[in-house]
């Protein structure tokens, strides 16, 4: 009975794992999570991070990049083109630091 809703969830998170730039904010969707961090509050992309290790982790992958946003928040996420998805993030809110590991 555990067995197959915890299969379930967890194709859920691989299937419905992606990465959307909108108008205002930043929109990442892991299976039945979701958040939505408004460019605003982005202050440091730091590359090259890996995926070990506690924090909030909606990655497909083990080499990822971090988003601190707010005070103290950070999310890791891995799209497919790391470099032009920085890029973009950093042409909407050219606040944005970034940081090599």
């Amino acid at each position: 009975m555990i067995v197959i809703p915890t299969l379930g969830l967890f194709v859920w998170a691989w299937i419905g794992t992606y990465y959307q730039i909108n108008e205002t904010d930043l929109k990442i969707k892991c299976g039945p999570f979701l958040w939505r961090i408004p460019f605003s509050e982005i202050k440091l992309i730091r590359l090259n991070q890996k995926t070990i290790g506690g924090t909030i982790k909606p990655t497909l992958s083990w080499n990822s990049i971090e988003i601190i946003y707010k005070k103290h928040r950070s999310i890791f996420i891995t799209p497919d083109r790391q470099d032009d998805f920085v890029r973009q993030l950093k042409t909407i809110n050219d606040k944005i630091e970034i940081k090599q590991k």
